[in-house]
């Protein structure tokens, strides 16, 4: 059985091996996507005022800017100072404290974008999607397979995790041994990518071991045809969660659309916030409230996928943590795909 098993893990293993480097090398680097930018755009490293007045400004001002073609907005925090824009005609842009564009470019048109582009799409849209969810999903067995043909052998295990040379003597047991220390925390990173990828099948496995309530779909009157006033709107957010902090504005996809501001209220480990407040884009009367914390363990457990995966809470500890999660991945497959590559071959018999 142990022999199946050390064969599978060294075939599937190959087979995955390029994709798991790739994950595990662009993962490490968008640990430090937010350093990145503040290092490379000087206005990202200014602090910004969080007010409604302030940030329904620099709103106002992108849109005018851009004559329309947005599509939301995520605001400046105490860690970016410059407020990231997506516009309707797949782009994105940098602005400024005060709604200055300061870049714009296509999803792989920067360093750290590509970088992200590639980590979660293989640089091949929705089915390179797929493709990294499925690996991270082997990848969840393969550790496992990984840590059963290791038990018999256990007692070989040290903190080596250098190979002693090139040959498959000195690759395996670096392989394994790394393998053995971060088992838990590639599983971890795998399985909440795979889950952020299949979101709602994540979601419903969760509400379904730990039921709850969650938000009922609303259908909301026509809105007024006329200007979108921002500053009024976010103070009309801000209203209904006065302790909470403005984290991002989404224009109506249509005429009749109600505008949509989120909101982090403290507690929520998500950086951009799961709350959400539905208001009149003329008007500012509010139409409807998501309260994340009105929701079923399951519906939080799901949400929490992002910011466990993405680095964003636990400081820069976790971001270390998670560098070094993801250089174990992509070593892992270097080790094991290079092993497998140099395996001696059986001489034939002498007829």
């Amino acid at each position: 059985m142990m022999a199946v098993l050390r064969t599978l893990h060294a075939w599937i293993g190959a087979l995955l091996a390029l994709i798991l480097i790739v994950i595990g090398v662009t993962g490490a680097m968008l640990a430090f996507k937010t350093d990145y930018i503040r290092a490379t755009v000087p206005e990202a490293r200014a602090k910004v005022a969080a007010s409604p007045q302030v940030l329904g400004a620099a709103a106002d001002r992108i849109e005018h800017v851009l004559h329309g073609e947005l599509s939301y907005v995520v605001f400046a925090s105490e860690r970016l100072g410059i407020h990231q824009a997506a516009f309707t005609k797949d782009r994105y842009g940098y602005a400024a404290a005060d709604g200055t564009l300061v870049a714009a470019f296509r999803p792989a048109g920067r360093p750290e974008s590509f970088v992200y582009e590639l980590h979660h799409f293989l640089l091949a849209g929705d089915r390179g999607m797929k493709v990294v969810g499925w690996s991270g999903l082997i990848a969840v067995g393969l550790a496992i397979v990984g840590l059963i043909v290791w038990l018999p052998v256990w007692r070989g295990f040290s903190f080596r995790v250098w190979p002693r040379s090139g040959k498959r003597s000195g690759l395996l047991p670096a392989h394994r041994n790394l393998g053995v220390l971060f088992a838990i925390p590639v599983m971890v990173f795998c399985l909440t990518g795979a889950g952020m990828i299949f979101y709602r099948t994540a979601e419903s496995l969760l509400v379904k071991l730990f039921p709850g309530p969650g938000f009922e779909e609303e259908f909301y009157p026509p809105s007024e045809a006329g200007e979108i006033d921002w500053p009024k709107i976010l103070e009309a957010a801000q209203a209904r969660f006065p302790d909470a902090t403005i984290r991002a504005a989404f224009w109506p996809e249509a005429s009749w659309d109600v505008a949509r501001v989120r909101l982090r209220q403290p507690g929520e480990w998500t950086p951009d916030g799961r709350t959400m407040v539905a208001v009149e884009p003329v008007s500012a009367v509010v139409r409807g409230v998501h309260d994340p914390f009105k929701r079923g363990l399951g519906y939080r457990l799901n949400d929490s996928l992002y910011p466990v995966h993405a680095a964003s809470v636990g400081g820069i500890a976790y971001r270390l943590f998670t560098a070094a999660s993801g250089l174990a991945l992509a070593a892992l497959g270097v080790f094991g795909l290079w092993s497998f590559l140099v395996k001696p071959r059986k001489k034939p018999k002498p007829s």
